[in-house]
């Protein structure tokens, strides 16, 4: 019996299976937003490109909708806001560089003053005002 976590051993040509609940994360949107890009089975996909930072090194994030509620909130992203988000790791080979790639179930965008200037407003006092949900 399998144990979340737990990969297979045994024959040398067993798949290593991972059991992977849903995670949260919190990310910083690049000024590039979100981007289409292709799968490798040829469909065309919208995805928020992120970093996140941890010891003080920057990791790529690829935030990819499940639904289409997800996917209309991710269009009004803009740079700079702080996205927090709760999905389901994924397997993601679209450059050389290690991607983290998440299908988002939930989607939280919240304003910075970068985002703010990005879009070229007048910066409105800090806070959680600018909050979005999804």
């Amino acid at each position: 019996m399998m144990v979340p976590g737990q990969h297979m051993v045994g024959e040398a040509a067993a798949p290593v299976r991972l059991a992977l609940g849903e995670c949260r994360g919190v990310a910083r949107i690049l000024p590039t937003g979100v981007r289409s890009t292709t799968m490798q089975d040829g469909t065309r996909i919208r995805v928020l490109r992120c970093v996140t930072v941890e010891s003080g090194r920057e990791t790529p994030v690829a935030l990819i909708p499940a639904s289409g509620r997800i996917h209309n909130l991710m269009m009004g992203a803009t740079g700079g806001q702080i996205v927090r988000f709760a999905g389901r790791p994924r397997l993601w080979s679209q450059s050389e560089v290690a991607v983290l790639a998440f299908t988002v179930t939930a989607l939280e965008l919240e304003d910075t003053d970068e985002s703010r200037m990005l879009r070229g407003r007048a910066a409105k006092p800090s806070g959680r005002a600018g909050v979005r949900r999804g």
